[in-house]
This record gives structure tokens, C-alpha cells and sequence, in this order.
């Protein structure tokens, strides 16, 4: 039976991904050909100029979904799963489990990565959300732990910065369907944009 006051306990694997952060070699391999192996396509970006003009774009345009906008399109699916088929969990947890990371998650570790993350000659600071990415693979962590159906879109995709490599956009278009979209975001709507 669903326990309203349940207490938040962290996973041995949240404990673990937590302090695995510190052995990433964050953006090492930018530009470099990344040794993987995903579920979804990739393609590459090489050209810094190239990087820079998808990192700057806040909209989707041409063809490209802005990284802000595919995080929260993969956010938007998990969330909506978990209303839809997990919604006494949902309400009652959700807000608890975002409060225990954020106060058990050092921001001081998250900004130092962020600040790893340097385009010589470029003024402009560029997002590349690691914070929301690394927030966002704990949530997945926690609330896929004992649901394969759970869209864990952040876990799939980590393997690309654990390799030095991030992401920077997304080729391709989501396509609205009515109601709310609780499904993994898969190849077939496009290929994910690296560096």
C-alpha cells in the first residue's frame, strides 16, 4: 500500500551516480568521436562556430531543438507518466524527492562542473544545464527503480558525459499529440546533437 509520510531514502545507485560525479573527466572529449553505444542516434558537431550557434539558440530553429527545449520535453513525458500512472506517488512524493536532492546534492560540485565547461574567446556565458541533467538522472533513478515502463530519458543519454562528450541540441521535431505524451523519447523522432 502507497505510504503518504513515507521517508525519501536514497538508493544505493543514487549514492553511488552522486559520488561517481567526482571521477567524470567532464568535457575532455569535446569535438572528439565518442565511443558509444545508445538507444537513439547521435550526430556530431565538430565545428566550435557550429556548437556555438545551436548552444546560443533559445528557440527551436531549422530543423533543431534547442537543448533547453529537449530537456524539458523529456522532463514534461516523465512527469506526465508518473501523473498518469503513478498519481497517488506523484502527488505525495515527487515535491519530497526533488527536496532531498536539491539539499543533498552539492551545488558547489554541480557549478565546478559547469565551470569545466570553458569556449575560449567566447564572452557569453552558455548554459549547458548539467545541474537540471544530474537532478534529472536522480529523479529517473528514483522513480524508475521499480518501473521499467518509466520514460528514464536523463540515464540513457549520462554515458555521453561520462565520455567527455555533452549534448547540445537535438535534430529533429516533436510532434504534439493530444494529451499528455508519457512516452520515451525514441529514434524516431530525431537524433540527439553532440559535441
Amino acid at each position: 500500500m502507497f505510504e503518504i509520510f513515507k521517508k525519501i531514502e536514497f538508493s544505493n545507485e543514487m549514492i553511488t551516480f552522486i559520488k561517481d560525479l567526482d571521477n567524470i573527466n567532464w568535457f575532455s572529449n569535446v569535438g572528439k568521436n565518442p565511443n558509444l553505444y545508445l538507444e537513439i542516434p547521435f550526430e556530431q558537431k565538430k565545428s566550435r562556430e557550429e556548437v556555438i550557434k545551436i548552444l546560443k539558440y533559445k528557440r527551436n530553429a531549422k530543423g533543431i531543438v534547442c537543448l533547453e527545449n529537449l530537456l524539458l520535453e523529456a522532463d514534461n513525458r516523465s512527469s506526465a507518466y508518473l501523473c498518469i500512472n503513478r498519481k497517488n506517488e506523484f502527488n505525495y512524493t515527487y515535491n519530497r524527492v526533488v527536496k532531498k536532492i536539491n539539499k543533498n546534492l552539492e551545488n558547489s560540485k554541480i557549478k565546478e562542473i559547469s565551470k569545466n565547461f570553458q569556449i575560449p574567446q567566447q564572452k557569453e556565458q552558455i548554459n549547458l544545464f548539467i545541474d537540471r541533467i544530474i537532478r534529472a538522472c536522480l529523479m529517473d533513478l528514483y522513480f524508475g527503480a521499480n518501473d521499467e515502463n518509466y520514460p528514464s530519458f536523463f540515464l540513457d543519454i549520462f554515458d555521453i558525459y561520462k565520455k567527455g562528450n555533452t549534448i547540445i541540441g537535438w535534430q529533429g521535431k516533436f510532434i504534439p499529440k493530444k494529451g499528455l505524451n508519457t512516452n520515451k523519447i525514441t529514434k524516431d523522432e530525431g537524433n540527439l546533437i553532440l559535441w
